[in-house]
């Protein structure tokens, strides 16, 4: 963060360039994937210094693949155990791999009808 330009400029490093030792990556270059989760690597970071009662997510995953969907939700789902917030994620892909508890609500709304035409 440059304080007195008041810009933020953000590099990322990938985990192939950061085991290599290689340059980080312009945020203008990411894939979508990539994209998403600096973005929820970033939201986390910022939150631990914000105190709010109520965290919202809005399909943070969709451009996101398996793997990096996996371990987003498992960093969300660390970071929201870690305080008294409630956090909400609302996304359009599959939470099957989401386990209900005393502290964590699943609500799936079901299909939208489509008209045949």
């Amino acid at each position: 963060f440059n304080h007195d330009k008041e810009r933020l400029d953000i590099r990322v490093s990938t985990g192939d360039q950061f085991k290599r030792g290689s340059r980080h990556k312009d945020s203008k270059t990411l894939s979508g994937g990539e994209k998403s989760f600096s973005q929820i690597s970033l939201l986390l970071s910022l939150w631990e210094g914000i105190s709010s009662p109520l965290y919202c997510l809005d399909e943070f995953d969709v451009y996101m693949d398996a793997v990096n969907r996996k371990k987003s939700m498992q960093m969300m789902m660390e970071a929201a155990m870690d305080n008294d917030s409630q956090y909400i994620f609302i996304t359009p892909q599959d939470a099957s791999n989401m386990v209900p508890g005393p502290h964590i609500k699943i609500h799936r709304l079901s299909d939208p009808e489509r008209e045949q035409l």
